[in-house]
């Protein structure tokens, strides 16, 4: 008898511990959400919130990593440059994600647009951090957060060395945070429009981020910010993907390549089931001029094709 009734004793206490811990995690979860209703009503209104609530929270290594993280999106979406020096301190955390956070929120603080807009712009003491990020940092995320912050700068004079650190198209492949890496690395030279980028974009053609790389390498070729080198076999299996926005990257592409792909090879794409495929075709046709493509872009309009006006439109700009 007195065994079941330890038995009994351990259990009833091992379900008070039980109830107690549930509690505890209940009492935790409504701290964080009344905090995160502070954070918002922080973004809404623009402010760093009383006594300074949103760098308090980032600068506190006791919160949790979720609340720190969630300040650091708030005042970069505020956007003041008041916020920079606690961000700055940030990226010193030992935590990657909250390292990542900060220089998302840089990035968004540091934007060209966003800059101007407040009468501040980026110098060495700012910069020199985030460079150390993306030059030093093990975490491929940090380090995509890092080039997406400089390159939203918009000047080249902080990225110079951006072809040199072009991804590694063999890392790429079930390796979400380096695709992530190249994406913002692409976005990158297109917002510095960086000449020396070419090879790194084309190398990027046969990833998983071949749709950024093409819109980009065609964003930059269209603006003669540089002079691409696509192998045309290449090229010509982009506009075979089973993936419409690749082939629509790829037509595009082909058409501001310096000589553009010949009208014949995208002819017959204007019976492409894809909508976005067959408006990058007659916008290729229309910039060509071609006899081959007003023939096809007058048959495309007899028949009433949707979008036909698209290429007319190109053709007279």
């Amino acid at each position: 008898m007195r065994a079941i009734t330890t038995v009994r004793l351990a259990l009833a206490a091992a379900g008070a511990c039980l109830w107690l811990g549930a509690c505890a995690d209940r009492a935790a979860e409504r701290r964080q959400e009344d905090l995160e209703a502070q954070i918002i009503q922080c973004e809404a209104a623009r402010w760093a919130g009383p006594d300074r609530l949103l760098p308090r929270l980032l600068a506190n290594p006791r919160q949790p990593a979720g609340v720190r993280a969630r300040a650091a999106l708030a005042m970069g979406r505020i956007g003041e440059p008041e916020f920079v020096p606690v961000l700055l301190a940030g990226l010193g955390d030992p935590s990657a994600d909250l390292r990542a956070g900060t220089l998302f929120a840089l990035g968004e603080i540091l934007d060209a647009e966003n800059a101007s807009l407040h009468g501040h712009q980026p110098a060495e003491p700012v910069i020199g951090p985030i460079r150390r990020r993306l030059l030093e940092d093990p975490s491929a995320l940090v380090r995509a957060r890092a080039v997406e912050a400089l390159g939203k700068t918009g000047e080249r004079r902080w990225l110079g060395d951006l072809p040199r650190l072009a991804p590694d198209p063999a890392r790429l492949a079930g390796e979400p945070t380096w695709q992530l890496y190249a994406e913002e690395w692409a976005k990158a030279a297109l917002r510095t429009r960086h000449p020396g980028c070419g090879p790194g974009l084309a190398a990027l053609l046969n990833t998983p981020v071949r749709v950024t790389a093409a819109k980009v390498l065609a964003r930059l070729a269209g603006q003669k910010a540089l002079k691409p080198e696509v192998p045309a076999g290449l090229l010509a299996g982009l506009r075979r993907d089973a993936d419409p926005e690749v082939r629509a990257a790829a037509v595009r592409l082909g058409s501001v390549l310096d000589p553009p792909v010949p009208d014949s090879e995208i002819l017959a794409m204007l019976e492409d089931p894809d909508d976005g495929v067959r408006v990058n075709v007659l916008q290729a046709l229309g910039r060509s001029r071609s006899e081959a493509a007003v023939r096809a872009l007058v048959a495309y309009v007899d028949r009433g094709l949707p979008a036909a006006e698209t290429g007319a439109d190109a053709f007279l700009q």
